[in-house]
């Protein structure tokens, strides 16, 4: 069975040979323990291809120490190497300049010179994007985080004319990618706090569900799969998610009351990971780890899939721990 093939089972819940991987860490990990790790986890991250595309909404190294202007003017501040930095000057701090503030839509063509051999030469891995959509962490970008959650609450004209701003450019952006023999798309929103969700699923649901169904109805209907992925406690809108279409969401499952997900979604939905990365995975055990896979097995699994194997593995975890959390999802 191809990566491709197994990956294709495992959404549609009809017997894969074995679970797929998708692992990723951030650079920070494989400066801390080099190639020997990155052979090590290659052996068994080969379900999926992630094209080597060129995200041009950041023409900067976003791993490397330093300041980087983003597409959109946001300024970005990174302090370590290896992990991603934060917006510190959003170019709309202010409502100034909204009536001048545009969406780089030329940027959307850039970086694809070699992307449709890439694909051809991979064909049998699923292909995942490395490119995602973000509308609500773009907003965040361009306004500010406080900002931003004041102009939710707030509800202002200047505020949805931004939303229609940032909208518009991933409508197109996707327009742009189906145009590819690609198998899903990735949308990367984290709305979740430690607890609950950064504001009223209501209001989720009133100003923001709409815009991620007409998005989501789009790639469903050309045949794709879509990816979410959200940090935080989601377990508010995981019924929405599921609703809208999304083959396969990533979240924090062991802040979230993972035995009413089972019950609920089992079977409707795949659960694309994933471990404990507060807990085990910064402790870096790999008996704990493998027992949490055993775990998540055990209440996710549906006739052979709905699980895709994966973890975020932090520079504190054990060099043996970074390896069983990517080879243990097919161990018994």
């Amino acid at each position: 069975m191809t990566g491709r093939e197994r990956v294709q089972r495992t959404l549609t819940f009809n017997h894969p040979d074995k679970i797929p991987v998708l692992s990723w860490a951030l650079p920070e990990v494989f400066i801390k323990y080099g190639q020997k790790l990155r052979a090590e986890v290659d052996k068994y991250d080969m379900d999926f291809h992630r094209p080597d595309h060129k995200d041009a909404e950041y023409p900067f190294d976003r791993y490397a120490a330093g300041t980087g202007r983003d597409a959109w003017g946001c300024v970005w501040h990174n302090h370590q190497p290896g992990i991603i930095g934060e917006v510190k000057e959003p170019p709309l701090a202010t409502w100034d300049g909204l009536k001048k503030f545009k969406a780089p839509y030329h940027i959307i063509d850039e970086g694809r010179e070699n992307l449709a051999e890439d694909i051809r030469q991979h064909r049998d891995r699923f292909i995942f994007p490395r490119s995602n959509m973000n509308l609500f962490e773009r907003m965040q970008h361009i306004r500010g985080t406080e900002n931003l959650l004041m102009d939710i609450a707030e509800e202002s004209d200047e505020f949805y004319t931004l939303l229609d701003i940032v909208y518009d450019y991933y409508d197109k952006w996707v327009d742009k990618w189906l145009q590819y023999d690609i198998d899903n798309l990735l949308i990367a929103d984290d709305w979740g706090s430690q607890g609950s969700l950064l504001i009223s699923p209501l209001t989720w649901r009133r100003i923001y569900k709409p815009r991620y169904k007409a998005i989501i109805g789009k790639i469903r209907k050309a045949g794709r799969h879509v990816f979410f992925h959200s940090d935080g406690c989601i377990e508010s809108i995981f019924c929405d998610l599921v609703e809208l279409g999304v083959s396969a969401i990533n979240s924090q499952l062991w802040i979230m009351d993972k035995e009413r997900l089972s019950h609920d979604f089992r079977g409707e939905v795949t659960f694309w990971g994933e471990l404990d990365r507060q807990g085990v995975l910064a402790r870096g055990d790999a008996a704990e780890i493998l027992r949490d896979i055993k775990i998540m097995k055990s209440l996710f699994v549906h006739n052979g899939g709905g699980l895709i194997g994966t973890a975020a593995p932090c520079s504190r975890c054990s060099y043996d721990g970074i390896v069983e959390t990517v080879a243990g999802w097919n161990r018994d």
